[in-house]
C-alpha cells in the first residue's frame, strides 16, 4: 500500500500521506 502510494500519488486514494499533513495536498 506504502510502496503504492509512493509511485501512484492518487490524492483519492485514502493512505498515509493522507493522514499525514501533507503540504502538497493543501
Amino acid at each position: 500500500m506504502v510502496a503504492k502510494d509512493a509511485v501512484n500519488k492518487d490524492p483519492d486514494e485514502p493512505t498515509l500521506k493522507d493522514l499525514a499533513p501533507n503540504p502538497l495536498r493543501s
